[in-house]
């Protein structure tokens, strides 16, 4: 919890960025929680353009590579 709000984070440390797929499975762990919970989905090596087109926007996941940190 951070200020009233519920978040459930993720972060991938492996050499290829982060897809479509390891997002949904994220997205899926969200789902059953409060509507208001986000996810903050951290990638070292960044995420794929089909990941980000998927979950770039208006989403409860929150994509992220290793620059935003």
């Amino acid at each position: 919890m951070l200020q009233g709000e519920t978040y459930l984070v993720e972060a991938k440390w492996q050499e290829a960025p982060t897809g479509v797929a390891d997002l949904h499975t994220f997205h899926g762990k969200l789902e059953p929680t409060a509507g208001w919970t986000r996810g903050p989905f951290v990638s070292n090596s960044g995420l794929t353009e089909d990941g980000l087109s998927a979950f770039g926007k208006g989403k409860c996941v929150v994509c992220m590579d290793s620059l935003d940190l």
